[in-house]
């Protein structure tokens, strides 16, 4: 932490809106050097030229104006009007608090290199609030960015941690925005916090890209009619990208006016994503376009899935979907679609899988249970080797060898309901006795009594 702090007050600057205070800030910055803090008193500073800060110094202000509406000028500011260039260069462990960037709809508000920390920091009415280029530790918390065309563009950097930040992505002119642009070569985590107002959330078109987003709000507000044919904005778009991985945990979805939640479309795409605990409700009737869709992948892709554990709890139903009504999982992929989702185009609690896994009915993560046995065509024979089933009649756990259903021990599991039920007394006798294998011998042989007497009168009516 600086402990010497000089004012750009001592050195000319004037805030108050009309002066420009560039040189003023720049001497400040030079007389400060390293290892010291540049404050920012109340007022508005103007800067029209880009202002490199130099390494291990702090900029701190007096506050932030946490209002993003866009007619009300903030008395407390650093008004950037550079359009050629980055109103603020930060290099190396430089860092920034409590400050207010308000810009005139164009330009870059800050480039942030090598180590940077942002600490309640509000960036309004940019072209591009920040560019992160080759950052390897970055740090932003409490970032506010409001009314940009795009919030924060990363290429190329490692290490980047948002804590609680909050995007409002809709531009100077009330469009839809991009809240977070990713290149290539980008680790980024974001905790808390909220993406709002946005064309598009998060967007991934490069390659190696690894983003991790826990306990975040998404919606977005526009109109539907200004997103053009799609119909609605998508909040994470990886669609293209290849070498990547996404994971999206805890996260609270209001799909009004949503398009896509996690679009990952196209044959070239290979990503691996994780969604898992997402919470989904809101959304609009058909009448305002739709349907919304929560995960959006295409079948036969490089993308892998592990999607599971979600809340379906939208406004219309019919107008929603989890996913593709045909869609299929990757190799090694799961989907446990949510109940009340996909219109009964899928069981509640059903999972699909991938080539390791094949489960229906009431799922769970690893083993399914079923009441009959699934067959594979030719093609999925050896495809499906290796999935494990519990089968109810037969009480017993099973597993696909490539060529039929065997039990554990190797004999083939029957087919039949007769043999079924004489398998499972018989296995049942095998059990370690407990309250639960106990009450399923006792059961299995009540039932293997019944059916001896049943066929044993049946064929006594026979042979009358």
């Amino acid at each position: 932490m600086s402990t010497t702090i000089i004012s750009v007050r001592d050195h000319g600057a004037s805030g108050d809106g009309i002066t420009d205070d560039t040189e003023a800030i720049i001497a400040t910055t030079k007389a400060a050097g390293s290892n010291a803090t540049v404050y920012f008193p109340r007022g508005r500073y103007r800067i029209t030229r880009t202002i490199t800060v130099p390494q291990d110094q702090t900029w701190r202000g007096a506050g932030i104006d946490d209002s993003n509406l866009a007619t009300r000028m903030p008395s407390n500011c650093l008004l950037t009007e550079v359009a050629d260039g980055p109103a603020i260069d930060a290099t190396y462990n430089t860092r920034f608090e409590h400050l207010h960037l308000r810009g005139s709809g164009h330009g870059v508000a800050m480039r942030v290199r090598g180590r940077v920390r942002l600490d309640d920091v509000n960036i309004q009415h940019h072209e591009t609030a920040i560019v992160a280029d080759q950052l390897w530790y970055g740090h932003f918390s409490g970032l506010r960015l409001y009314r940009n065309h795009c919030g924060l563009d990363i290429t190329h950097s490692y290490n980047l941690t948002l804590v609680e930040p909050r995007f409002m992505c809709v531009t100077p002119d009330d469009r839809p925005g991009v809240g977070i642009r990713l290149d290539h070569d980008v680790d980024l985590k974001v905790f808390g916090g909220s993406i709002e107002g946005y064309g598009t959330g998060i967007i991934s078109t490069g390659v190696k890209n690894s983003v991790h987003i826990y306990s975040t709000y998404f919606e977005t507000s526009p109109p539907v009619r200004e997103y053009g044919s799609d119909g609605g904005a998508t909040a994470i778009k990886f669609s293209g990208s290849r070498a990547s991985s996404l994971s999206v945990m805890g996260c609270y979805v209001y799909l009004h006016n949503t398009r896509w939640f996690i679009d990952a479309s196209g044959k070239r795409t290979q990503v691996a994503i994780s969604a898992i605990n997402n919470h989904y409700q809101g959304g609009n009737p058909l009448a305002q376009g739709g349907p919304h869709q929560a995960y959006r992948w295409t079948n036969g892709s490089e993308v892998q899935l592990h999607l599971v554990g979600d809340l379906w709890d939208v406004d219309f139903p019919e107008n929603s979907w989890w996913a593709e009504p045909d869609f299929q999982v990757g190799r090694a992929g799961v989907a446990s679609p949510p109940p009340g989702s996909m219109q009964g185009r899928h069981r509640a609690g059903e999972m699909i899988t991938g080539r390791h896994l094949v489960v229906e009915g009431q799922a769970t993560l690893g083993l399914g249970r079923v009441q009959r046995l699934p067959g594979y065509d030719k093609d999925e024979r050896d495809r499906c080797i290796g999935a494990m089933l519990f089968h109810e009649p037969a009480g017993r756990p099973i597993v696909w060898n490539g060529r039929q259903w065997v039990f554990f021990d190797g004999t083939p599991v029957p087919r039949s309901a007769e043999d079924l039920l004489l398998s499972a007394g018989a296995r049942a006798r095998d059990l370690p006795l407990g309250p639960i294998p106990l009450a399923w011998k006792r059961l299995s042989r009540f039932a293997s009594r019944q059916w001896r007497w049943a066929r044993g009168v049946a064929n006594d009516k026979l042979h009358r």
